[in-house]
Parts: C-alpha cells; sequence; structure tokens
C-alpha cells in the first residue's frame, strides 16, 4: 500500500467510482460533485494545498481510492489552531480490507 500525488487520469477513476450511490456507498453518498474542480486542481497544485488536499491510495500500481485532508474549522488564532478532518473513499471491490485504515493511519503519520 502507497500513495502519491492525484494525476488527471485518476480523476476519471474517481468519477467512475464515485458518482453513484453504489459506486460511493449508502452512507457515503452525497450526491453528485463537480469534477471538473478536481481536474484544475490536479493542474493548480495536484490537490496538495494549505487548507486542504488529496492522494491517491494505491495497492501497487493499482489506483483504489483517495484520502483528502482539509480544515473543519479553528480555535484560537487562526494561523496556527486549524481543526483537520481526515476522508476515505475507496472502491467498493476493495473495501473491507484494511485498506482505508491504513491509508489513514499512513497520512497521519
Amino acid at each position: 500500500m502507497s500513495s502519491r500525488k492525484l494525476a488527471l487520469e485518476d480523476i476519471d477513476l474517481l468519477e467512475a467510482n464515485f458518482q453513484s450511490v453504489q459506486g460511493a456507498g449508502e452512507a457515503q453518498w452525497l450526491g453528485f460533485w463537480d469534477t471538473n474542480k478536481l481536474r484544475a486542481r490536479v493542474g493548480q497544485d495536484q490537490l496538495i494545498g494549505n487548507a486542504d488536499g488529496a492522494l491517491a491510495v494505491c495497492l501497487g500500481e493499482q489506483v483504489i481510492g483517495k484520502v483528502d485532508w482539509f480544515t473543519v474549522s479553528s480555535w484560537g488564532r487562526a494561523n496556527t489552531s486549524a481543526c483537520w478532518e481526515v476522508a476515505i473513499g475507496i472502491f467498493a471491490q476493495y473495501r473491507g480490507q484494511g485498506h482505508g485504515t491504513q491509508a489513514q493511519k499512513m497520512l497521519v503519520d
């Protein structure tokens, strides 16, 4: 298991796997989202920013999902007190095998 910066071709995989109730899973289906924004971010900063980001989760060379992080709120001074949220999206056929847990642990480390 490894992670790497997202590439444009990865956005096609994310779109194919997460743009449906079956792909995202009933608990994670939040409706359709604009993947053009993701494509623009890949071109801008490969989805690695100061306030948020995402990495491809890979099993060997195969992308099996993504892990995200973003600020959700802050307390105290805004430039030093961000609260971070970590999210995971693993493609359906790879769920339940510990890949999401491992990817999140790797991100935190």
